[in-house]
């Protein structure tokens, strides 16, 4: 991750790989302990997930080139991985 920073308008601009785990009981299944499921893009708008957002983040966006830089995967206990490659811009 390497900051971009404006000194003529103050802001700052960085990529990253986002990263969140959390865990539902309501997604536990059947399976070995070190078992995961990847999940589609059409799933993880079926299932409940956290609403996190970036103080003071502005124009940021999650990247979509070629395909949609998204990742989730799901364990038997219900611990959802979700990864996203993200661009946040914000004033300093």
């Amino acid at each position: 991750m390497v900051p971009l920073y404006s000194e003529l308008v103050l802001t700052y601009s960085f990529n990253c790989y986002f990263r969140q785990t959390w865990t539902d009981p309501r997604l536990k299944f059947n399976g070995s302990t070190n078992q995961q499921l990847s999940l589609s893009m059409a799933m993880l708008d079926k299932i409940w997930k956290p609403d996190t957002y970036f103080w003071n983040g502005a124009r940021s966006y999650t990247h979509m080139m070629t395909n949609s830089n998204r990742l989730v995967r799901l364990s038997p206990d219900g611990t959802v991985l979700y990864s996203s490659r993200l661009t946040i811009r914000g004033p300093l």
